[in-house]
Order: C-alpha cells, then structure tokens, then sequence
C-alpha cells in the first residue's frame, strides 16, 4: 500500500495524466493480482486511470479481491465476436490478396472456435498452400483442400506448445499426504486425462465443479479418496499451478461464482479438435505407474 502511495504520488507530482495499461495481467500471480486490486483504489484517489487487459472467465475479477472497486470499475468485454465480424476480416484480406475464401469461408469460421486470430492463421496457411504469398495478378479461389492443408499444419504448429504445456502441468513427483501418508491423488494429471478423453462438445461449453468430480472419480484409479474438498482446492489454484509451472498464458481458468471451468486459449480448442488426443495421452507419464 506505501508503495502505491509513493507511485501515485510521483505521478501526480509530475503531473502525469495519461491512461496507464497493465497487459496480460492474467500472467501474474493470484497474489500479485490481488495487491494491486487493492492499490487501484489508491490511484483512483488521485484520479489516476489504469486499462487492464487479461484473459478469464469470472465475471468482476477486480471486485473480487476488493470490493471497494465496486461502482468504480467497468469491465469491456471484447468477445465474442460475431460471424459478421470474421467475414468482415475474411472479406478485407481478400480483397487485397485477390483471393476467394467463399467455398470454405463457413468451414474456416466454425472450426476456429470464435478467435479471430485462429480464423487470420487459417486463412494465411490457405494463401499458402494455394501460392499466394503477396497480391495475385488473377483470383484464386480456396479449396476445401487447400483448408484441409491448412488445418492440418495449424493443428501441428499448435501441438508443439500445447503438448509441452500439458507435461509441464502433469505433477507427477511422488509427494504424500502429511495425514495419510498416502500418494497424492495427482489431479493435475487426472485433469489433463479428462480433456484428452471427455466429449469434446462438452469441454466446449465449460465442465461444472460437480461434473469434474464425477468424470475424475470415474477414470481415477483411488476414486474413493476423490473428494469434493480437495477438488475444489485444486480448482481454485489451478491459474497459480500453471504460473508456477511457467505455462504462459495459462489455458484454463476456474470460475469460482459460477463454479465453472473452461478453456480460455482458443488455439487449445482447436488443437483438441484436429489432434489424436489419444496418441497424446499414451505420451504423458502415468502417475500410479511409480505406485
């Protein structure tokens, strides 16, 4: 809190006006999160305006470390986008590379789970499987084959980064339980099984706290010490346990109002849908195999 004063009084000294931005303010710490949460209403006080960009699903993230925000702050979602606004980008980019999308402009879009930067991605690996790498003396037209190319080295330059997080979230040392001395019941793991073999429609739409207990209790090998407790523990550190785990940005993120879990890196919905999430699986190291 001194130290805010401090800032915010330099500031104010030298008669600073301009909007501050904080961005990518989901890579910090819960903790880190949470003070500054409390220092904005220091600033506001001076009248010191922030702009904080992040990714999550909760609604007044903000207000939830402090409620003295609220009233004070407004949130400005910019999703979702709409199917207008992609065929808006589809239409302008192809204008100026003199190319045709219409045959798989509906595809495209539908297989890019609302992320206009997957859609762009896309459509760049059509361009260039079609030859087009600057503005065409002549249309070219986009084929669906030209989409299955590209979808395919999307999926696999996805992969890369995606595959590596998955490992790096998996805790597969061998801790115990002070009380128990049993092993641990290893969720980071057990959550990763779950999204390489549940429905991919229902990871889609977000997986209830009551439905991960059930999925996790069904697939875990100790599902009698699966309790709803030491699940909810899990959840609501699960943004740290990525940090911690030097998964930026994270990929997942619990809502704790709404008792919600969901994916929040687009690229990850469309990495599982072209994968073998089978394969992937095979290649994670199975905790209760050390047991």
């Amino acid at each position: 809190m001194a130290l805010a004063q401090d800032v915010s009084e330099l500031l104010e000294a030298h008669k600073i006006r301009k909007y501050i931005v904080l961005e990518n303010f989901h890579y910090l710490e819960s903790g880190v999160q949470e003070t500054l949460a409390y220092d904005l209403r220091i600033f506001q006080d001076r009248h010191i305006i922030f702009i904080i960009l992040g990714i999550w699903r909760e609604a007044n993230r903000l207000i939830q470390f402090n409620g003295d925000l609220l009233d004070r702050i407004s949130e400005v979602p910019v999703e979702p986008w709409g199917i207008d606004d992609f065929e808006k980008v589809i239409e302008k980019g192809s204008k100026l590379l003199n190319v045709n999308f219409f045959e798989v402009r509906k595809q495209l879009i539908s297989g890019s789970f609302d992320s206009i930067g997957v859609v762009q991605e896309i459509c760049k690996y059509c361009c260039f499987d079609a030859g087009v790498d600057e503005t065409s003396d002549k249309l070219v037209t986009i084929s669906q084959n030209n989409l299955d190319v590209a979808l395919q080295k999307k999926s696999k330059e996805y992969g890369v980064r995606h595959i590596r997080n998955f490992e790096a979230f998996v805790d597969i040392a061998r801790k115990t339980s002070n009380q128990s001395g049993k092993p641990s019941l290893a969720f980071p793991y057990y959550f990763i099984k779950l999204l390489l073999t549940h429905d991919f429609e229902e990871i889609e739409k977000g997986l209830s706290r009551a439905t991960l207990l059930k999925e996790i209790r069904n697939i875990h090998h100790r599902e009698n010490d699966v309790r709803s407790g030491d699940l909810g523990a899990f959840l609501h550190n699960i943004t740290q346990h990525q940090i911690s785990k030097k998964i930026q940005p994270p990929f997942v993120d619990y809502d704790r109002g709404g008792k919600m879990l969901k994916i929040i890196d687009s690229s990850l919905y469309f990495f599982l849908r072209h994968c073998n999430r089978k394969d992937i699986l095979d290649d994670i190291p199975n905790p209760i195999d050390n047991e």
